[in-house]
């Protein structure tokens, strides 16, 4: 039998995360522009949560993922795009992880992190070297993040609206 779907658990956690990431993102942005505020400071503790949030589920979805059979992709798309799509999912792994790990260390290093209100125990010592790299690190890698999200996006769009197979229409494998 040949699977053509993603299962149920690793669809809802695509688009939930898709979009989690994408709010996060425009919210880290219009953050960046507001002057010191209650407003901005009370977006900083969500962005925080969310963002806390979307590390969580991403364990979940690695683990989700790991248990979960994957549509093949052999015999429907050329070997570049197959390679390209595993190199551009890869990469949004790993920022994925490395977008909230350094949120999370430039907001904790020293001090506690409260995330929807519960506080979170101090596991990274004070180091100043440390929360630098991790604040200018954490913008750059976030619109990383969503170029790759773009691309991605764009080669699901490529595949239903430009290829001459029915079959390499990719994106029925994900709603």
């Amino acid at each position: 039998m040949i699977l053509m779907k993603y299962s149920l658990p690793l669809r809802a956690i695509h688009w939930l995360m898709a979009l989690m990431m994408v709010g996060l993102i425009t919210v880290g942005w219009y953050m960046a522009g507001l002057d010191r505020s209650p407003f901005k400071f009370e977006l900083y503790g969500w962005h925080k949560s969310f963002g806390f949030l979307a590390l969580l589920l991403l364990v979940a979805r690695l683990l989700i993922r790991r248990r979960s059979p994957i549509p093949s992709s052999k015999g429907i798309l050329a070997g570049w795009e197959i390679g390209l799509s595993h190199a551009t999912h890869w990469s949004l792994y790993l920022l994925m992880l490395l977008v909230p790990l350094s949120g999370y260390i430039m907001s904790s290093i020293g001090r506690e992190l409260t995330v929807f209100g519960l506080t979170l125990p101090n596991l990274v010592p004070q180091s100043d070297a440390l929360q630098q790299t991790a604040h200018s690190l954490h913008g750059p890698m976030a619109y990383l993040m969503l170029a790759l999200m773009l691309l991605h996006l764009a080669g699901a769009l490529k595949h239903r609206l430009f290829d001459d197979r029915p079959q390499a229409d990719v994106l029925p494998r994900m709603l």
